[in-house]
């Protein structure tokens, strides 16, 4: 699990990955999962819920209940089934209304009028059920049945007399889940939950009539695990089971994981704001997933100062959000993570480990341990429209001193050794990290069919783009600003097979063909943590209708249909 590059060792997902696996796939309950024993535990804040029609800026901060949506971010409706502003009819199956998308782009329908989880245009491989890998902005609708009953759930309820009614409400998520049937909602009412174990949920709805397992709008669910015993990596709430979502809680102080996705199929989890877990915050094994809108923020925190990364001489340690395997070497399938804030995290923020057909787009990523997002075992995958960043040196490599890098690819795997295929890089802000853009080898073949197109990367480290030298090697790089980094390099491809060309160059360093060397002329550009809306080119910009048109990437990053013609270089258009 060593990077082969002349960054050093550098390892990205750890060791320890590969245990909480064990314990995900093996479909025990709780209490068998004694093999997966020990971690301490993490202090609570008072941070306020995510839920109930919050959202977030591109710049990391949240707009209250009630505020305008932001260009650039989907945002939910007030209780998260209503149509936000902006957003046109949902298609069939669709939630009505769809979410309101960027730029007030409406939200799509259901898988082929199926009501189903994820809906797209089709996925890549001739996938029905695929999310948009073709550059679409609408966001994926919540889905929502009518005709079920309402199960609530309260602080003081009573599993032992509950029938669901608010007369006799359950006492726990678990038992009030357990009861309902496909189109019930389980209704969670305001307060601190103080587990007692971690919650095993296994929803059984179908197509069209999902389950949907949410907070009562407007008030704040916090689910509590200090003192829950659990493995290192035993989600607080593990989730199996088909067609739900999961709507608007605060999961807090687990020894091992957040929420924990196992073998599920069609589920959403949203507006959820996940924080002081000692492993993975959020993710894990499934078919057809949604992350929509959720906070993850000081998780891994048993990697806290580097202590897995320095005991190990340089891996070991989690991601904070991630999905994987789902059984043996079969990778999940078609995952859409968007609108969320990741940051702050004592391992990676984001990794796509074991995945096919899915999109990564609209997430705020920043301040996290050795990489921002992570590509590893991938293939078919699109990453869009997400803004990259480090504001500090708090979360610098304990080996080595790195910064963390903006996106990392590669293939660890030993038991799959794979080439890295159709990954689209596309419209990505990277801002002050280590490497913007970093192929690292491992134990992988190479690469094929990489596309890194209309990104903006600057104030890094070290290079724009760094790729390892591989035997398989092909990709294109379009209408993009690489900056030279600190040290005074742009890019290093170190392998044929690559097309370079419209690219600008702000201080030199340029490769390939049809190169703009000049200012892009950005109106206020700035470090990590500056609004991305400071990337957008003045009038008179070398950058406009500068670049080759790329079918491929219709949008910009607001969402603006780009020019069929003579498109801009950036990330606007």
């Amino acid at each position: 699990m060593l990077e082969l590059s002349r960054y050093g060792a550098t390892p990205f997902a750890g060791a320890r990955l590969v245990a909480w696996l064990l314990c995900s796939l093996s479909g025990l309950a709780f209490t068998q999962l004694t093999a997966c024993n020990g971690a301490d535990s993490s202090k609570s804040d008072s941070s306020p819920q995510v839920g109930g029609g919050t959202a977030m800026n591109p710049d990391g901060t949240l707009i209250p209940t009630g505020g305008a949506a932001p260009t650039g971010m989907p945002v939910g409706g007030g209780s998260g089934f209503t149509q936000a502003s902006g957003g046109a009819a949902g298609g069939s199956g669709g939630v009505s209304g769809g979410i309101g998308g960027v730029s007030g782009l409406g939200g799509l329908g259901g898988v082929s009028g199926s009501g189903g989880i994820v809906a797209g245009s089709g996925g890549a491989s001739g996938s029905p059920n695929g999310p948009p890998l073709d550059g679409s902005c609408a966001a994926v609708p919540v889905p929502v049945a009518t005709g079920g009953r309402e199960l609530h759930v309260t602080v003081t309820g009573n599993d032992a007399n509950a029938n669901g009614s608010a007369a006799l409400p359950y006492g726990s998520l678990s038992a009030a889940v357990h009861s309902a049937v496909a189109g019930d909602t389980v209704l969670v009412h305001g307060g601190t939950y103080a587990l007692k174990s971690a919650q095993a949920l296994s929803p059984s709805g179908h197509a069209g009539s999902p389950v949907t397992i949410r907070a009562v709008a407007g008030e704040s669910v916090i689910f509590d695990g200090t003192g829950v015993v659990l493995g290192n990596y035993d989600g607080l709430i593990r989730v199996s089971g088909s067609y739900a979502v999961i709507d608007g809680f605060e999961v807090v102080n687990s020894v091992g994981g957040g929420i924990q996705l196992v073998g599920a199929n069609q589920v959403m989890v949203r507006r959820c704001r996940i924080h002081n877990i000692a492993f993975q915050a959020l993710g894990g094994t499934g078919n057809d997933i949604v992350l929509q809108q959720n906070e993850v923020y000081d998780s891994v925190t048993s990697n806290l100062n580097g202590k897995v990364d320095t005991a190990n001489n340089g891996s070991g340690w989690s991601p904070a959000v991630l999905s994987f395997w789902v059984s043996g070497t079969t990778r999940s399938k078609r995952w859409t993570v968007e609108g969320n804030l990741i940051h702050d995290n004592w391992g990676e923020c984001l990794d796509a480990l074991h995945l096919e057909d899915s999109v990564f787009r609209g997430n705020v990523l920043h301040d996290c341990y050795s990489v921002n997002l992570y590509v590893d075992d991938a293939t078919a995958l699109r990453l869009e429209g997400n803004y990259i960043y480090n504001s500090s040196t708090k979360y610098n490599r304990a080996v080595g001193g790195e910064s963390a890098h903006g996106i990392a690819m590669g293939t660890e795997s030993v038991a799959a050794p794979a080439v890295l295929q159709n990954i689209t890089i596309a419209n990505n802000l990277i801002l002050s990290t280590g490497v913007g853009i970093l192929y690292a080898r491992f134990k992988g073949l190479g690469y094929s069919g990489i596309g890194i197109f209309h990104n903006v990367i600057a104030d890094t480290h070290n290079e724009s783009v760094w790729l390892t030298a591989a035997p398989t090697s092909n990709g294109v790089a379009q209408n993009n600003v690489f900056s030279k980094g600190a040290n005074n390099n742009a890019v290093g491809l170190n392998s044929a097979g690559w097309t370079l060309d419209h690219n600008l160059w702000p201080n030199g360093g340029q490769q390939g063909t049809a190169n703009v060397i000049a200012d892009p002329q950005f109106s206020a550009p700035g470090k990590g943590g500056t609004a991305p809306a400071g990337f957008r080119s003045k009038a008179g910009s070398p950058a406009l209708l500068a670049g080759t048109p790329l079918a491929s990437v219709p949008n910009d990053y607001a969402c603006a249909k780009r020019s069929a013609v003579s498109p801009s270089i950036g990330i606007y258009e």
